[in-house]
């Protein structure tokens, strides 16, 4: 018949000592001794009180084995739990899939690639730190706080220098491994002895405010000249070719390296206010061009139907000059479904290349979020409401107050957002352009 274990105790061995104990989480128990000096107990009411614990903690231990027949999920491995986590993203995908109307449940495709992204990178951490046997009820938060750590220190190429990662690139890495951790915790059994631990190391951490931003009229209309002179099919760019050991400089036409202009994706972007990924999506189906509406009935992000009205609405006309463009950009469309030119590609696409060489021309780099909040702010000059504001921009009014409004200044006088902007005379210039081509006055 098999001995029975005994419970925790004190012994002196070699001089010093120690508590002997038995760790229930493993199948069978396994005996071990830990020094009492590295538990901090040195008097003997520290020594009774030590053992106390230890006896009631088995208990405990052996209550849990008990109930789940077998060796505690404590003792899962860290990366496999973590690979199961992936592959249930895996599913919700599927759900979303077949379900799209239902956005309640499932997960796009799109968060399914920034979650495995982090859960890799955290992987791929523990691999090279020697972790990868890590149990998760060894887990604690200066584990997770080291990855942190390690991940807003580390430098990565572009071009030919190596930037650092912002305070909101951080933030965004400690959200998605916080929802990663958060459904491990939801697993039955549970994973973590205790999760309320871990959650000080991956609780939201206030940085500096994002200091709001808004182009200046001279800035917007810098960049679209550039973007237009870019896309001119006569333009003649300077070449530098290394031959036989020779140089050779001449010039040649410049070949079109966009099938979406990138001209025309900024200015639905400057005047429409919306997120890149929903102007790319644009379909003429969306706009009634009789009543100078654009609708998103299903954004990417939010899911909610909105409506910006490019002319009569109570507080401005945003943009008659432009609806008239989008007329004219329809009538040469020649059938096309999305608003945005994408020559041989299924739909649009973010014009990086383009967008790019336009930046390097300009003095002040323009991008699509900061768009969006001269959009928000140019609006709050000529008076419209953040209530309606945000209504347009699909987010709510404490974001359109603290994170996109800024006081502008420099706005050129007119009664649509287009002249606030500066855009307007450019605007008939192309709509100009545009009739001559197609035909028509």
């Amino acid at each position: 018949m098999a001995r029975s274990t005994k419970p925790p105790r004190i012994l002196k061995w070699r001089g010093s000592y120690y508590l002997f104990f038995h760790d229930y989480s493993r199948t069978p128990p396994v005996a071990r001794r830990i020094s009492l000096d590295a538990l901090g107990a040195r008097s003997a009411a520290q020594r009774a009180e030590t053992v106390k614990k230890y006896t009631l903690d088995e208990k405990i231990q052996t209550a849990e084995v008990i109930t789940r027949g077998g060796a505690l999920a404590y003792d899962t491995n860290l990366i496999k739990a973590l690979e199961r986590y992936k592959q249930a993203n895996v599913d919700r995908v599927r759900t979303r899939v077949a379900s799209p109307k239902v956005r309640s449940r499932g997960l796009s495709a799109r968060s399914r690639v920034l979650l495995d992204r982090t859960v890799n990178g955290f992987t791929s951490w523990l691999i090279a730190n020697n972790l990868e046997h890590l149990r998760t009820g060894q887990l604690d938060a200066m584990t997770i706080s080291r990855y942190l750590d390690a991940y807003a220190a580390k430098q990565f190429p572009r071009g030919d220098r190596l930037l650092s990662r912002s305070e909101a690139t951080v933030a965004m890495e400690t959200r998605h491994l916080r929802v990663a951790f958060r459904a491990l915790d939801d697993f039955r059994p549970p994973l973590f002895p205790d999760f309320s631990a871990l959650k000080n190391s991956l609780r939201p951490r206030p940085g500096r405010p994002p200091k709001n931003f808004a182009y200046t009229p001279p800035q917007l209309v810098e960049f679209l000249r550039a973007a237009l002179a870019r896309e001119d099919a006569g333009r003649l760019v300077k070449v530098v070719r290394h031959r036989g050991g020779s140089i050779e400089h001449y010039t040649q036409h410049a070949h079109s390296v966009s099938a979406v202009p990138a001209s025309r994706l900024f200015l639905l972007l400057a005047l429409i206010g919306a997120r890149l990924g929903d102007t790319l999506l644009i379909q003429w189906s969306d706009i009634d061009l009789d009543k100078g509406l654009v609708t998103f009935w299903n954004p990417q992000k939010t899911g909610i139907e909105r409506v910006v009205p490019l002319v009569r609405a109570p507080e401005i006309d945003i943009a008659p000059t432009f609806l008239e463009l989008l007329r004219a950009w329809q009538r040469e469309a020649a059938g096309r479904r999305y608003v945005l030119p994408h020559g041989e590609l299924d739909k649009p696409i973010e014009p990086i290349n383009a967008w790019r060489g336009t930046n390097e021309a300009v003095a002040v780099r323009v991008n699509a979020q900061n768009l969006r909040k001269s959009f928000s702010s140019y609006c709050a000059a000529l008076g419209v409401p953040a209530s309606t504001v945000a209504l347009w921009q699909g987010h709510r009014v404490a974001v359109a107050e603290q994170y996109y409004r800024q006081q502008v200044l420099e706005r050129v006088k007119g009664k649509t957002l287009e002249a606030a902007l500066g855009l307007e005379q450019l605007i008939k210039q192309m709509l100009s352009t545009t009739r001559k081509r197609s035909g028509n006055k």
